[in-house]
């Protein structure tokens, strides 16, 4: 039986662990329209020239990967990444994540459709988060070219520290409302993490939804046998030696664990003349992952927000951080991006100037 459940060998992962977005959150544009209403009734200057949430929304004549409700008119930009690009290049259409972070902070004011007078959704969001688009040295770099293009006869250096005090002081004035991002929710799943950088994330990432916020469902060490799989630390991947004194400990490791358990299984089987089950089951399985290295893999879902996903990565993606945890920062800043652009405007700016 335990031949069955149990691989001769064990594996050892080196590389990037797996991160797949498994679920964002979704506008109910029907809800959107009674929101509308109110706002209609309220403040009927508020809403855009020729938007009416009385009339109902035909979307029964466009195809649904084609509509775009009615509703799209309370963003100057129409849903769309580039408002003068194809409406029907799904490449071109916004997520409901970075629309519903846009919807909030336009809701705060009342402010829709051109009110703002800014016109993409990654205008609005870099604005409403103070700035964040840029790097310190995009800044830096944007201030010399400046100066230098400029037909100020002052020495440049005197100019430079002139314009570097005043964007200081515009940036210190400048106040980001980042709590909008707590609205967009984005789940993923998460695999090829050992269990000790799990518990780092779990310990210092779990708590308040406005805060550190994290919602894990992590997969269990007394309903399953583990695999057999361990996540190298990055430390040892080029170091021969040291990655097979790891891989060593690990078999010896999880040899043990599987000892533990066709031991203990035994011995009840000797005492009950039957196989354990459900929590008798459970103890030994309990028991038996305390004989584990720290490093073997675990897997589970992750329900967080952008604002506390940035935290995290400027925290992690880190050169003194824990290095395999680092690592997972930068494999899940890209999938980030690639998701929702506009809501981690930081890390675009980085991706464009290559930072390794």
């Amino acid at each position: 039986m335990m031949e069955d459940i149990f691989p001769d060998e064990v594996r050892i992962l080196t590389g990037k662990p797996t991160i797949a977005l498994i679920a964002k959150q979704s506008i109910d544009w029907g809800g959107v329209r009674e929101m509308a209403k109110w706002v209609k009734e309220h403040r009927p200057g508020c809403l855009p020239v020729g938007y009416d949430p009385e009339v109902p929304d035909e979307a029964e004549t466009y195809p649904p990967e084609l509509h775009l409700p009615p509703e799209m008119t309370l963003f100057p930009h129409g849903g769309l990444r580039d408002p003068g690009g194809d409406p029907l290049d799904p490449n071109n259409r916004l997520s409901d994540n970075e629309l519903l972070a846009e919807l909030a902070g336009r809701k705060c004011y009342d402010s829709f459709g051109t009110a703002a007078g800014r016109r993409t959704n990654a205008e609005y969001m870099a604005n409403i988060m103070g700035g964040v688009d840029k790097l310190p040295e995009d800044v830096a770099s944007d201030l010399i070219q400046r100066e230098m293009r400029s037909g100020d006869s002052a020495p440049l250096v005197s100019r430079l520290q002139r314009a570097f005090a005043q964007t200081i002081r515009e940036e210190r004035d400048r106040v980001p409302h980042a709590s909008v991002l707590y609205h967009a929710k984005m789940t993923f799943f998460f695999a090829g993490l050992s269990r000790r950088v799990s518990q780092e994330l779990m310990r210092n990432y779990v708590g308040a939804d406005r805060d550190h916020e994290g919602s894990p469902s992590q997969e269990s060490t007394r309903f399953t046998f583990h695999y057999g799989t361990f996540v190298a630390p990055p430390y040892v991947v080029d170091k021969p030696d040291a990655l097979a004194a790891f891989r060593a400990s690990c078999e010896d490791g999880y040899g043990n664990y599987k000892a533990f358990i066709a031991r203990e299984i035994e011995e009840f089987e000797r005492w009950n003349h039957r196989t354990p089950k459900g929590m008798e089951r459970k103890r030994i399985l309990e028991a038996s992952i305390g004989v584990m290295p720290w490093s073997f893999e675990t897997s589970f879902i992750w329900t967080t927000n952008p604002g506390a996903l940035t935290k995290m990565l400027i925290e992690r993606d880190n050169p003194v951080a824990d290095a395999e945890f680092a690592r997972f920062a930068r494999a899940l800043k890209e999938v980030c991006v690639a998701h929702a652009p506009n809501l981690f405007p930081r890390f675009v700016a980085e991706m464009r100037g290559s930072r390794p």
